[in-house]
C-alpha cells in the first residue's frame, strides 16, 4: 500500500506559473477523502467522485453533508466541471439536479424515521419516482442502476 508523502487539511496549492492547481477539501460527499482539483486560471474544476454522472453513486456516501459540498462546488466560478465519472459539464444543471435529489430524499425519509420505521420499511415505502427520469431518462437498464447504486444507498445514508 502506498502512503502519501504529503497531505493537506483544506487546501494545497501546487504552484506552476502557467497552470497553478489548488487541491481542496470542500466537505464530505461520496467518501470521507473527497477532494477537488481547481485550475483557477482556466476556470476548471475536477470534482473526483463528488460528482458521478449520469447516475450518482450512493454507496458509503454522505448525502446529508453532500448538499453543502455540492454548494461549495457550485460556488467555484467554473467554465468546465469534470466529474469523477461521466462527461464534462459546462454549467451547474447536474449539480442542481443532484442537490434536489438529496434534499428530496431527506425530506421524505425524515418523517419516516420520526415514525420509528426501520430502514427496510423506509426503503420499501419511499417514493422517489419523480427523480428517476432526471437521471435514468426512461432507459430500463439505467432505472435499475439508479435504484441499486443511487436511490437505495442514498436512502440508507440519509436514514
Amino acid at each position: 500500500m502506498l502512503v502519501p508523502a504529503e497531505g493537506f487539511d483544506d487546501r494545497r496549492r501546487l504552484d506552476d506559473p502557467q497552470r497553478p492547481v489548488e487541491v481542496r477539501f470542500l466537505g464530505w460527499a461520496n467518501r470521507d477523502v473527497d477532494a477537488v482539483a481547481c485550475l483557477p486560471q482556466q476556470k476548471m474544476m475536477l470534482s473526483g467522485n463528488i460528482l458521478v454522472s449520469p447516475i450518482p453513486y450512493g454507496f458509503r456516501s454522505y448525502p446529508t453533508d453532500g448538499e453543502g459540498t455540492l454548494a461549495a462546488v457550485k460556488a467555484f466560478d467554473f467554465k468546465m466541471l469534470v466529474p469523477g465519472h461521466g462527461m464534462a459539464m459546462k454549467d451547474a444543471t447536474y449539480l442542481d439536479r443532484l442537490s434536489a435529489l438529496i434534499a428530496r430524499t431527506r425530506t421524505k425519509v425524515a418523517p419516516m424515521v420520526a415514525q420509528g420505521l426501520l430502514l427496510d420499511d423506509v426503503q420499501k415505502q419511499i417514493d422517489l419516482s419523480e427523480q428517476v427520469p432526471l437521471f435514468a431518462r426512461g432507459d430500463a437498464f439505467r432505472m435499475g442502476v439508479f435504484d441499486q447504486y443511487c436511490w437505495q444507498p442514498f436512502v440508507a445514508g440519509v436514514f
